[in-house]
């Protein structure tokens, strides 16, 4: 059997079944060849067909792919069917073989007309080769959008972490300046305070005085000098109510209030309110010669604005104590500041093992001045009494009214002995004085009476009463003399 194939093939005589092919081996030859080479390829086709159409899913007409992959495989089967058929009478085999090749021919025939305008609808690989720039292009531009909103978004959290840490900063400004005493000590941690706020910049914080028309300096830090004094007129923001920047560009357009050093500099001039007026002004210059910023602006008001209140609050919390511890008419300390004092003075004298005088000042025959000149004489003679007592006393003695026409003075770390002396010295000059009133001469003279830590008493009650028992004898002893306890 295995014989009669060769025997068949390589036959010169005849073929037995189908076309004779003009009776040429070679011919019959080339067709079996041919036949098989193309049922090769067409069996290999549906392969890659289908493990294509399983590997990508998400292909489009995937019944299409079948379709085709059985078309072609059933062409190659009809292939094989004529070469069989060459010595095999199987003619029904190959033309129902024939026929399922034709009706999968028709479907997908009839599969692809409705799908040819969906594919023509396709891009094409340039029209995607342009789609593909452009969305790439579209990416780039989306990072970069996405970059400067993010480099934007992180300069925000910038500035809001140094407006937070600015606030806190202004916040503990404001703890240290209601923590003060007096203007005094602020004055001396003012600088300090709000230096960090404004970093390389120099600045100034005027006061207005009583008059309401001169500023004088108050605090200042950095290296850039400014006038200390100057008339409200001379600043822009004081007549303008409002901030005024000044700019290196336009030197001719600077407040007059600054130096010739500071005009070199961009500068920025904010006036500070408090109840309604002008309480002061807040000066700034960047040393750095760079621009002044809206939010350096920004925080130079409310830094003035809050240090104006509490400057203020400052002011009057002193106008108050000086209210409640002074004579109104004199200005001289009373009863009460004499009693706080005397209780503090003694418990220094006793740790320092110190002595302190007491002299209390009478002026003699004062009921005739009232009665002879009425009592707008009497208060100018105790006013200038008081003057005179004011500015020739140490600034740590306490000169008191005592009440009436007495005053009290208060002489720390001094002996029994050398507040005689000074008793004695304010007698004569006292007398010396040059009193006219409604051009009339005033005579004045001063009885006075010392007692001394811790000789005469231990306390404030018992030294008054032993230098009033002083005074009494010196009054007795005809007035204008000094008297020791």
């Amino acid at each position: 059997m295995i014989m009669i194939f060769p025997e068949l093939l390589f036959s010169t005589h005849y073929i037995p079944h189908g076309h004779c092919y003009l009776w040429q081996i070679p011919l019959v030859w080339l067709h079996v060849v041919a036949d098989s080479l193309i049922a090769l390829a067409y069996f290999s086709i549906p392969i890659m067909l289908v493990y294509f159409v399983r590997k990508r899913e998400d292909i489009p007409f995937k019944r299409v792919f079948v379709l085709f992959s059985a078309f072609i495989l059933s062409c190659g089967t009809t292939h094989i069917m004529g070469i069989i058929t060459l010595w095999y009478p199987f003619y029904w085999i190959s033309g129902v073989i024939k026929g399922i090749t034709a009706l999968i021919s028709v479907l997908t025939a009839l599969e692809l007309f409705p799908l040819i305008p969906k594919a023509l609808a396709l891009p094409s690989p340039h029209s995607l080769e342009i789609l593909n720039r452009e969305i790439s292009q579209l990416n780039s531009d989306l990072e970069q959008r996405v970059q400067e909103r993010t480099n934007a978004l992180e300069t925000i959290n910038q500035e809001l972490i140094k407006h937070n840490q600015q606030m806190c900063k202004l916040t503990e400004v404001n703890e240290f300046l209601q923590l003060c005493k007096s203007l005094g000590e602020a004055k001396k941690t003012l600088a300090e305070l709000l230096k960090p706020l404004f970093p390389k910049m120099s600045g100034s914080v005027y006061l207005i005085n009583e008059s309401r028309n001169v500023l004088e300096e108050f605090s200042s830090w950095g290296t850039l000098s400014n006038n200390c004094i100057f008339l409200r007129e001379d600043c822009w923001a004081l007549r303008k109510g409002s901030s005024y920047i000044g700019n290196t560009e336009f030197p001719a357009l600077y407040c007059d209030h600054f130096s010739q050093n500071a005009k070199s500099a961009p500068s920025i001039c904010v006036p500070m309110n408090a109840q309604g007026k002008i309480f002061g002004s807040l000066h700034l210059n960047r040393m750095d010669l760079k621009q002044i910023t809206q939010s350096s602006v920004a925080l130079a008001q409310t830094v003035a604005q809050q240090v104006s209140l509490s400057l203020a609050n400052l002011r009057l919390q002193e106008n108050l104590r000086d209210h409640s511890l002074r004579d109104p008419l004199t200005g001289l300390f009373n009863r009460r500041y004499l009693e706080e004092s005397a209780t503090r003075e003694i418990h220094r004298a006793i740790r320092n093992n110190n002595s302190m005088g007491i002299i209390v000042i009478d002026i003699d025959y004062f009921k005739k001045f009232n009665d002879t000149y009425g009592h707008a004489a009497g208060d100018f003679v105790l006013v200038e009494v008081s003057q005179y007592l004011r500015n020739n006393t140490r600034n740590f003695d306490v000169a008191c009214r005592y009440g009436g026409e007495e005053f009290v003075l208060l002489l720390p770390d001094v002996s029994l002995e050398n507040t005689c002396l000074r008793a004695e010295s304010i007698r004569k000059e006292i007398q010396s004085l040059n009193l006219k009133y409604e051009q009339q001469l005033l005579e004045i003279t001063i009885s006075l009476g010392v007692a001394s830590f811790p000789e005469h008493g231990c306390n404030l009650e018992s030294l008054i009463n032993r230098a009033d028992q002083a005074l009494y004898k010196a009054k007795k002893q005809g007035r204008n003399c000094v008297l020791s306890a």
